[in-house]
């Protein structure tokens, strides 16, 4: 049986959920939608720009061969914490907001000023994460000597760099894993395993789950997920042992990737579909298909799609662009 809060009643005209077990256990869903933050400047809204096209055919009653010459701004990267506190980041209009579920800001970085501290990031925000003791970890673009570590209030508590601050060595890319660990990718192309204080020479661009394995998916065609699992990598990301495993799909895709893992070692991928229609699937570590939603967002008229979140206990999070603002929805495993 399917679970439906009366808050999403406004909402299943966009979403069919579709849950199955294929192998060792049955899951539900229940979902809700737990907050909407309006669009706009205001500081309980979140910015965003509308794409600009031009009509090179001259045909005003025909916008289908107008040509996109911007793709507007707004926000692209979206993290919910243990309190499901909200937070969003833009790196076209450099900004890093955060919000209670009830839409009250709490955090606000934008464009690397801070009560006049330029120290959080420089220029944008690349990628973020918040850990489980709700410090935020925020890599900027263009790349700096290290990973900011700050607290909400905007305190500077650490900067983060596995080769030293004085190495001249930038940071170039960051990926999250299980446990609060952190991957720091070196512009050098060294990568390193942050784990609360220490660095670990070696790690991979895979999310790290708690039995030390790196899993990864994509796409291999329009009909199958390819699944990749190594251990012990090195300081070039390479592992001397990589796994793969093709898992097929009953429906066309055009692109995937894995989103996360949860705390019971569910791996969760995303199979993104023509017309904006997405999957969130659930695999356990022996790549079984153990459950599956179906998003089916809603057109809005910035063009503006988010990936979908997945906490360490499960559940998953949705962030649904509409016109009127961003809908954050929980779907639960119950």
């Amino acid at each position: 049986m399917r679970h439906v809060t009366a808050l999403m009643l406004c909402a299943t005209v966009y979403t069919m959920p579709i849950c199955f077990n294929r192998q060792s256990r049955a899951a539900e869903y229940e979902f809700a939608e737990i907050v909407v933050l309006p669009w706009g400047d205001g500081t309980n809204e979140l910015k965003i720009q509308l794409p600009s096209y031009s009509d090179v055919n001259n045909t005003p009653e025909d916008p289908s061969d107008d040509f996109l010459e911007d793709p507007g701004a707004g926000p692209d990267q979206g993290f919910v914490d243990r309190f499901e506190n909200v937070y969003f980041s833009s790196y076209g209009l450099a900004y890093l907001k955060g919000f209670d579920n009830s839409g009250r800001l709490f955090v606000d970085f934008s464009g690397g000023q801070l009560n006049g501290d330029t120290g959080i990031f420089r220029g944008t925000v690349d990628k973020f994460y918040v850990d489980s003791q709700t410090r935020i970890y925020i890599l900027g673009f263009p790349p700096t000597n290290y990973v900011a570590v700050v607290d909400t209030a905007g305190n500077l508590l650490d900067k983060l760099n596995p080769k030293g601050l004085d190495s001249q060595v930038n940071i170039c890319a960051m990926f999250f894993n299980s446990n609060d660990l952190i991957t720091l990718v070196c512009c050098n192309k060294e990568m390193y395993l942050y784990d609360k204080g220490d660095f670990t020479p070696g790690s991979s661009v895979g999310w790290r789950t708690s039995n030390g394995d790196y899993y990864g998916a994509t796409a291999s065609d329009s009909s199958h997920i390819r699944f990749v699992s190594s251990r012990n990598p090195g300081l070039d990301g390479r592992s001397p042992s990589l796994n793969e495993h093709f898992v097929p799909l009953e429906s066309h895709v055009l692109t995937a990737g894995l989103l996360g893992a949860d705390d019971d070692m569910g791996l969760y991928v995303y199979a993104l579909q023509r017309h904006k229609r997405m999957l969130v699937q659930q695999y356990d570590t022996e790549f079984n298909l153990h459950a599956e939603i179906i998003l089916l967002s809603g057109e809005n008229k910035y063009r503006r799609y988010l990936r979908p979140f997945v906490r360490a206990d499960g559940t998953i999070y949705e962030f649904r662009c509409l016109d009127d603002g961003l809908h954050v929805i929980r779907w639960s495993d119950e």
